[in-house]
């Protein structure tokens, strides 16, 4: 994917995890949120997500024609921000910061009158003072040298050219936008796609490098994808340059890519992952790696020196898809002692290229499971996983995350069932959900998993990457009609479209992480959850009496309403009844969450009392 993230991996050095991980306990609370959507008059995407060290969360994007941010600002009510592309193709890049609570604080758009971008990934500065943004895009980029804030307004365009991709920069504090880089030539028919950035940051006397790498694919006229890397340099002493880059070649096929890549201080190397559909060969002068696959389409990973680009051949393999299959590598990332993780998906059986071709994960011809692995740096494999659909549909992981003992996969899946292994039970979807689990570190068994429903079985639900600390896992993404992502604490309400089904909109959400913030773990043996629809509980919003319909049931259900600091005010248990009427006129007005939970509900409502 990129695997469309990137998070504290790309933030903080892995020993810091767990001092800021008992800080943010405190800062954040234990509940989890949903911010609300971007709503958009057309589409708006989230493509990634960062952390920094105080624990603020930094997503990128695109959205078309108009998007709306609604949050709250200083503990008053929501105010919208609305972000407002132009042109003749209206897709502008965003870039928004979020504090760990979910209120947002600051929000930067491209607004381009002669083309179109996108803004596809970031990284945040170690020191936190600067974040960086990096996309495709067409014409003069034109971004805010004042942050677009919920709590202020007034913007100034600030222009940097670019023709093919390009690199911006903004101020962490206040999302002004500070500079940019787009090379200035490009070869006709030439067009770039980028899915993923790293940095490496170099202090040196009165001098700093931020030594951006940007992986993904390019088409050098033709139809044909290759996958590039570029490392822009951006220096104090001598501003941006371009040391070098890297463009892969098609032997024989027609397309590669790279979907994400990551940068570990420790080897001084730069890994990578995508996928290729014959042969492929990095670089095309120097030194010369080769990946030659069996399947259809199969993943690769790799690693190049960060000084120079060229590769590090022991570290470039094949994922290892069977003969007539498909595979991909759509996330990595790197562990403090130069250990690799990586995910993406496969059909049939995945081979070991570390174990003379032994199967060693086993799937299902032409349906894609999701896997995760555990590299170290020898390269040898240390352990493997995977979530597998049951008898239909396919499952993708996308992005991949770590801190102390866990690794968090993100993904989607559709067409059929999903399982997670170990315990964790099967879920149904009708269309495309997301998903996000938690797997140990150390010997690779399912924790627990999670994964978005709707009542509206036409909804689609589409993730890419995630971020953790040790506290919480954030994933972003895009769905299409009903959101309803519940987890063992109440969540801030269902997302809904609008217009519903026809627009695509964008998500983020918070997930417990530790022991004491889990996940609700999947457990239905047969995959069916009962979910109480919206119409279900009315009137809402509500003067004074709520009514609750309920399915029958001889179990006991339980309802608890909560303020939305988390305080319980209110709890009900019901057995036998199908119908509650709950009386909240001695309550204020304002914004309460409701849980409703029994044998085979698990449903989180936002009720509004006035």
């Amino acid at each position: 994917m990129k695997a469309t993230f990137k998070f504290i991996r790309k933030i903080v050095p892995i020993f810091t995890l767990v001092f800021f991980g008992n800080t943010l306990r405190s800062q954040c609370g234990t509940n989890n949120w949903d911010v609300t959507s971007l709503n958009a008059s057309s589409n708006t995407q989230s493509y990634d997500i960062a952390r920094d060290a105080s624990g603020n969360i930094y997503v990128s994007g695109t959205f078309e024609t108009a998007a709306t941010f609604t949050s709250t600002c200083g503990g008053g009510g929501p105010v919208n921000v609305s972000l407002f592309g132009s042109g003749p193709s209206p897709r502008s890049a965003y870039i928004a910061k979020f504090d760990c609570g979910g209120k947002l604080l600051w929000a930067n758009f491209e607004s381009n009158s002669l083309g179109w971008s996108e803004g596809r990934t970031l990284v945040v500065d170690p020191a936190g003072t600067y974040v960086f943004l990096a996309g495709a895009s067409s014409g003069t980029l034109n971004f805010r040298t004042t942050g677009h804030t919920a709590c202020t307004s007034g913007l100034a365009a600030a222009n940097f050219g670019t023709t093919h991709y390009f690199v911006a920069r903004f101020n962490t504090g206040n999302g002004a936008f500070v500079d940019g880089y787009g090379p200035s030539t490009i070869t006709a028919g030439t067009s770039y796609t980028v899915n993923s950035m790293a940095l490496k940051k170099t202090i040196s006397g009165a001098t700093t490098d931020y030594n951006l790498f940007l992986c993904g694919s390019a088409i050098f006229g033709g139809t044909d994808h290759n996958f590039f890397i570029h490392n822009v340099l951006l220096s104090t002493a001598t501003g941006y340059s371009l040391p070098w880059w890297k463009n892969a070649l098609c032997i024989g096929g027609h397309n590669n890519q790279a979907w994400d890549i990551e940068y570990n201080p420790v080897s001084d190397l730069v890994f990578f992952t995508g996928d290729f559909d014959f042969q492929m060969q990095y670089p095309v002068s120097g030194a010369t790696c080769t990946w030659t696959k069996t399947a259809m389409v199969d993943g690769f990973i790799g690693a190049v020196n960060p000084a120079s680009g060229n590769p590090w051949c022991i570290h470039c393999k094949e994922l290892g898809a069977a003969a007539g299959q498909y595979g991909t590598g759509r996330a990595v990332t790197v562990d403090a002692g130069g250990d690799m993780y990586y995910t993406g998906a496969f059909t049939g059986n995945l081979l070991s290229v570390y174990q003379g071709g032994a199967t060693f994960l086993g799937g299902a011809p032409g349906r894609y499971a999701m896997f995760v692995t555990r590299r170290n740096s020898t390269p040898s494999m240390v352990w493997r996983n995977r979530i597998l659909p049951v008898s239909t549909g396919s499952c993708v992981g996308t992005g991949i995350a770590i801190n102390t003992g866990s690794v968090y996969v993100s993904g989607s899946f559709e067409g059929g069932n999903l399982v997670f292994p170990g315990g964790g039970g099967t879920y149904t979807s009708p269309g495309k959900r997301m998903f996000v689990s938690t797997f140990n570190r150390s010997t690779s068994g399912l924790v627990a998993g999670n994964t978005s429903k709707s009542t509206d079985p036409n909804s689609d639900h589409l993730t890419a990457k995630v971020a953790c600390d040790e506290d919480y896992a954030y994933t972003c993404g895009s769905y299409k009609g009903i959101f309803d992502y519940t987890t063992g604490f109440p969540p801030m309400g269902i997302l809904t479209s609008s217009p519903l089904l026809s627009s695509q909109n964008a998500f983020i959400v918070r997930n417990g992480a530790g022991a004491t913030n889990p996940f609700r773990l999947i457990t239905s043996e047969d995959g069916t959850e009962t979910i109480i629809a919206d119409n279900d509980i009315y009137p809402n919003p509500t003067h004074s009496e709520l009514n609750i319909q309920l399915p029958n049931s001889d179990s006991e259900i339980v309802l608890e309403l909560r303020d939305v600091s988390g305080k319980l005010i209110l709890t009900e248990k019901i057995i036998n009844s199908a119908k509650v009427k709950l009386d909240l006129s001695k309550y204020d007005s304002g914004i309460y969450l409701m849980s409703i939970k029994g044998a085979n509900i698990n449903t989180n409502k936002k009720i509004i009392k006035e």
